[in-house]
């Protein structure tokens, strides 16, 4: 494979990020044949030192996607950065899918419950005005307890929801990393 082919399958590969960006990242790759080529080398040689256009764009969009996923929070992105991590092997798609799916399961209902509790004060005066069944005391009770509830179950989702967000995307920034052959935030150990 030559330098315009190895440059060409790159850049397909990457057609998924930003214009700048892969466009950075063929510049960087450009200069890798030019240095070298003034150390003698032939587009074939240095192509083969690289390795594989394929797997280089894979660690390049996960690497992208991680870093997208740091600068904003959300679960697009973060879902984003996992797929990307997850695509690298099969077993990553086993482990960081699954575990990440059974998460989110975890935290929709949590939220759910939460909410369910909150609102269920608005429930029950709507059922205590039709029917009467119990004192208004005791029904202003269980209000204000099924609230409470509720209320300390969406503080304690919110805590969860930002510690998994973090703890996975920090995961699955290991798991890159340990792929990569142990590099540790862009550095070698």
């Amino acid at each position: 494979m030559n330098k315009e082919q190895f440059l060409q399958e790159l850049s397909a590969v990457l057609s998924r990020l930003p214009e700048e960006e892969r466009a950075d990242i063929l510049r960087d790759y450009e200069e890798y044949f030019a240095v070298g080529l003034e150390n003698g080398k032939s587009d074939v040689e240095i192509a083969a030192s690289l390795g594989s256009p394929k797997k280089i764009a894979r660690e390049l969009l996960a690497d992208y996607h991680v870093e997208a996923a740091e600068r904003d929070w959300s679960f697009a992105n973060v879902w984003k950065a996992v797929r990307s991590v997850s695509m690298l092997t099969f077993v990553n798609s086993i482990l960081i899918l699954g575990a990440y799916c059974v998460g989110l399961v975890l935290l929709v209902g949590g939220w759910i419950t939460g909410v369910a509790l909150t609102a269920f004060p608005l429930v029950m005066l709507v059922i205590h005005q039709m029917v009467p069944l119990w004192p208004f005391a005791f029904v202003m009770f269980v209000m204000l307890a099924m609230s409470g509830l509720g209320l300390l179950i969406c503080v304690l989702m919110w805590a969860v929801s930002n510690w998994f967000k973090r703890g996975f995307l920090h995961y699955v920034k290991f798991t890159l990393a340990q792929w990569k052959g142990g590099e540790s935030d862009g550095q070698k150990d």
